[in-house]
């Protein structure tokens, strides 16, 4: 499981649970005929500014390794270029809203008083932007709820932080740092 943080306690940061389904491709299309460069299919797709990306999995796979190397600016310029490519894809933005939130946090570590920070307000909004987008192209992302609702806790926002984690557990009871995490924000809200 990735980091847990918080200012006092410390929150769960989900997973990706779903593994990405090898997509492969024929040399060939349905008649036979080979295909060209000219061929447009979904192997190949081009951003807004025309660069190609391979495959939705190559994009997943880079993003992934640049996420485990902490190259976050990196990571967060190649997935929103392959969203613009693959715009219905939720893993692109689950990534990217992870991407955000990894910026976030090595920022914070260096800025007590964020709120004044408007790089840290706006990596803050661009990962709960990218966790929704996530979300409402498959609303029962594990990783999307669980890491949303810990944004909503690093904020404060522990009413919105306990909805995600209910969803996700409504999808998948059996996750002990979930219903830990809930169990705290509700110790916060009480207080």
């Amino acid at each position: 499981m990735a980091p847990r943080f918080d200012d006092e306690e410390e929150f769960a940061f989900g997973e990706p649970e779903d593994e990405i389904e090898d997509e492969s491709f024929d040399l060939e299309d349905e008649d036979g005929e080979f295909l060209d460069d000219e061929d447009e299919d979904e192997e190949y797709a081009d951003d807004d500014e025309g660069n190609e990306f391979a495959d939705l999995d190559s994009v997943v796979e880079e993003g992934e390794e640049l996420l485990e190397a902490g190259e976050y600016a990196k990571a967060i310029e190649l997935l929103a270029g392959g969203i613009e490519a693959f715009a219905d894809a939720p893993q692109l933005y689950y990534l990217l809203g992870l991407a955000s939130t990894e910026a976030l946090k090595e920022d914070m570590a260096h800025n007590e008083l964020w709120e004044k920070d408007t790089d840290l307000v706006e990596m803050y909004e661009q990962a709960v932007s990218a966790f929704e987008e996530a979300l409402n192209l498959e609303p029962e992302h594990l990783g999307s709820l669980n890491a949303l609702g810990t944004l909503y806790a690093l904020r404060g926002n522990h009413e919105s932080a306990i909805n995600c984690w209910e969803k996700s557990i409504e999808v998948e009871p059996d996750q002990q740092p979930v219903l830990d995490d809930i169990r705290m924000s509700r110790r916060k809200l009480d207080d």
